[in-house]
């Protein structure tokens, strides 16, 4: 059996962002930065980011600082690599041929690769680490008979800050932005307290010049920042972990959970996901907001979504455009691809040929996304599961609208959309049943307790009271819900927090007040129960 283990760090524990010494830490940032003048208020935030990572502890900080010495030199080396070749065509003037310039090119853009090679090996071997670390050890052990011991050290925030700066050293190569030539700087890029847990994950080039913007909050800043916080405390501690306990009995104890629960508890399962991941989103956001930077959208109404390709351009943007931009379009536009795409050219028609090149480059992503959240067959075959839903979705795309078309359905009326909305949500939600339950073993008897356990019944005799909830909570979890999708449908045209602005002082005060009230009254809490971890904080 393997010893080694996952290190929390000297300090014991993450700073959470719904804990009250977060609180008091956020407080004594907002007063120390308010006093500061704003050509150094970026300065006061690298340092409370560095409090807020060294309450984690101090030899993941050693890990992290490691890691941005060797973006912040790799990305300065590229960066002079590709000037010197500019430097080079400058002094050739007009003398230089169209063969030598591509050569010269060639020439440079193979030593920026190897520096880049260089550091995505060191960035990326430790996030590899970080992932596979235990599993790793615990096979050699295995294989060796052995019970060898290490203490493995996974830094706060490694995937996020690992995939930004990623980011970052390949457009430096691709000269797409320049190199950071202030290290504070690139430091608090990677690890400014609001993103560097969940998200979103920043680009530097967004990120970077807002540090030399920086004023004080005023009223209405601070007012729209707090609205938004206060929603995602809502998210999370009304909705997010009150949907946690019922899906968490009902998987923990599939020997008495069956039939139509298993569906129920994957719904919930779904609002619970969105409503912990992009609660969180929200509170981050509101606070960046409230210091005055921008943070990208990571959520955009997902549950609206009317196909899955739909879906994903909304849920975890900032995920799903670093794979798109950093390993989908790279992927497609190969070499490799290309000459595939010549060989079945002419043999089917142009939209299956996109189709069928697409499915690779799909796969890469959505493997990677299963393999982010851990590492494990359930979670690569919810890579598959999403693959296998765009390719079907690819290649019957022009057999589905021949079919509406024969049958004359109006694919532009309210009600069609709200069947694509469900029937997509449908295939969100059951994708839960690949990896909610604890094991591959769990999900198969889950889902044959689903499709085999008939009991309609328990609709009306209570039983679903009896998965952790009572009726009260069970109830309030349902209009919850509701107004969650309420409160979305409303935002897809609307922007609520300027509705509210625009409210006299009364009724502005009122929603804070009831907002405020209703965390506090209905927010899980209570002994043995721990309210303050995001479930999206251990990928």
């Amino acid at each position: 059996m393997a010893l080694a283990y996952i290190d929390v760090g000297l300090g014991g524990d993450e700073l959470n962002y719904i804990s009250f010494i977060f609180l008091v830490f956020l407080i004594g940032l907002l007063a120390v930065y308010v006093l500061t003048p704003n050509r150094f208020k970026w300065t006061v935030l690298l340092l409370f980011s560095l409090i807020f990572y060294v309450y984690s502890g101090v030899d993941k900080l050693l890990f992290m600082l490691g890691t941005s010495l060797v973006v912040y030199f790799s990305a300065f080396r590229m960066q002079k690599i590709w000037q010197e070749y500019g430097r080079i065509l400058e002094m050739g003037g007009g003398k230089i041929s169209s063969a030598e310039k591509k050569q010269l090119r060639q020439k440079y853009a193979s030593k920026s690769k190897h520096v880049l090679l260089f550091a995505l090996i060191i960035c990326m071997g430790i996030l590899c680490w970080c992932k596979v670390g235990i599993q790793a050890i615990a096979l050699c052990n295995r294989l060796a008979g052995s019970s060898f011991a290490m203490k493995i050290i996974v830094p706060l925030g490694v995937s996020y800050y690992t995939f930004s700066a990623v980011g970052y050293l390949v457009d430096v190569h691709w000269q797409a932005v320049e190199a950071e030539r202030n290290y504070p700087k690139l430091l608090l890029c990677m690890i400014y307290f609001p993103y560097v847990v969940e998200g979103p994950i920043p680009r530097y080039e967004r990120i970077l010049p807002q540090f030399d913007k920086l004023t004080s909050p005023d009223y209405d800043r601070f007012c729209k920042g707090a609205q938004l916080a206060l929603w995602g405390l809502f998210k999370k501690l009304v909705i997010a972990d009150r949907l946690g306990i019922f899906v968490n009995h009902v998987f923990n104890g599939l020997d008495t959970s069956g039939g139509f629960v298993i569906p129920v508890a994957l719904v919930f399962a779904a609002f619970q996901m969105y409503a912990d991941f992009s609660g969180c989103m929200d509170i981050v956001t509101g606070i960046s907001d409230i210091i005055g930077i921008k943070l990208d959208k990571n959520f955009d109404h997902p549950f609206l979504s009317r196909s899955v390709s739909e879906f994903w351009r909304r849920w975890h943007i900032s995920l799903f455009n670093w794979l798109k931009d950093y390993i989908y379009m790279p992927l497609l536009t190969s070499s490799l691809l290309g000459k595939f795409r010549k060989k079945i050219k002419g043999k089917f028609s142009e939209k299956t040929v996109k189709a069928i090149v697409s499915i690779l480059p799909t796969a890469c992503v959505f493997v990677i996304i299963g393999m982010w959240h851990n590492v494990g067959m359930q979670y690569f075959l919810h890579g598959l599961y999403w693959t296998f839903l765009f390719a079907l979705t690819a290649l019957l795309e022009d057999k589905l609208a021949a079919l509406s078309s024969r049958f004359h359905i109006n694919t532009e009326s309210t009600g069609w959309h709200c069947f694509q909305i469900v029937r997509t949500f449908a295939l969100y939600a059951a994708s839960y049943l690949i990896f909610t339950p604890n094991t591959l073993q769990d999900s198969i008897l889950a889902f044959k307790k689903m499709v085999t356990d008939i009991n309609p019944w328990i609709f009306w005799d209570g039983t679903f009271y009896s998965y952790g909830l009572d009726r009260r909570n069970f109830w309030l979890a349902i209009w919850s819900i509701v107004l969650l999708m309420i409160v979305d449908v409303v935002q897809e045209k609307h922007n609520i927090r300027d509705m509210i602005g625009r409210r006299n002082i009364v009724i502005r005060w009122t929603i804070y007040m009831a907002g405020i009230f209703a965390v506090l009254i209905f927010g899980i809490y209570g002994p043995g129960y721990d309210a303050t971890s995001f479930i999206y904080q251990l990928f």
